[in-house]
């Protein structure tokens, strides 16, 4: 065990974290075994986190940076609504680059968790008011391009964040789908809904 800056260090303690995750619920995860997977002493962990509920706040961090990530990086080039939206679709739902299936179970896991303690509910649920709004801008541009309705737009957001919610639940329950679903399922569902608009 080599000595690490104080950033490297918390780095390893929330992936550590993230990968027990994909292995057991946040209750099984105790510190001890924290420690082992981030290859540091218990009061390492200690030291550099308050508590395993401020690690697990890391986690939430930690995934939706990546998710950001994903997205400005689907983003880029992307010319016109249509475009634009699914793009941002593929960042959360298409296989390839960028997709983890660590990150998919480590969110399902938080949901849990989100549900029984305040603080994680409050940072998860920004997190999916951050997905909400980008997906209303990129919905509302598509609604405008169609001429379609401007008040479905919460409909048809709603729509979209309940079909990512719900992909992520089945890949990370290990539900048997057809592979690479579930973003051309939800550009299906928005044009069907809009009249079949978009290219």
């Amino acid at each position: 065990m080599t000595h690490a800056p104080t950033d490297v260090r918390r780095e390893q303690i929330v992936q550590a974290l993230m990968t027990l995750l994909t292995e057991r619920s946040y209750a099984r995860a105790t510190v001890a075994a924290i420690a082992r997977e981030a290859d540091v002493l218990p009061g390492l962990v200690h030291y550099h986190f308050k508590t395993k509920q401020e690690i697990l706040l890391g986690v939430v961090a930690e995934i939706e940076a990546r998710l950001q990530a994903r997205v400005a990086r689907r983003l880029a080039g992307a010319e016109g609504p249509w475009a634009r939206l699914d793009a941002l679709l593929d960042a959360h739902l298409a296989l390839g680059e960028g997709a983890d299936p660590r990150v998919v179970r480590c969110w399902v896991q938080l949901t849990a968790e989100a549900l029984g303690q305040p603080e994680v509910g409050e940072v998860w649920r920004a997190a999916l008011e951050r997905q909400r709004l980008q997906l209303t801008e990129a919905v509302a541009a598509v609604v405008d391009l169609e001429g379609a309705e401007p008040a479905e737009v919460p409909a048809h957001v709603a729509l979209l964040q309940s079909v990512v919610a719900g992909a992520w639940q089945l890949a990370a329950t290990g539900a048997v789908v057809p592979r690479g679903f579930a973003a051309p399922a939800a550009r299906s569902l928005l044009r069907l809904r809009l009249g079949g608009g978009g290219p």
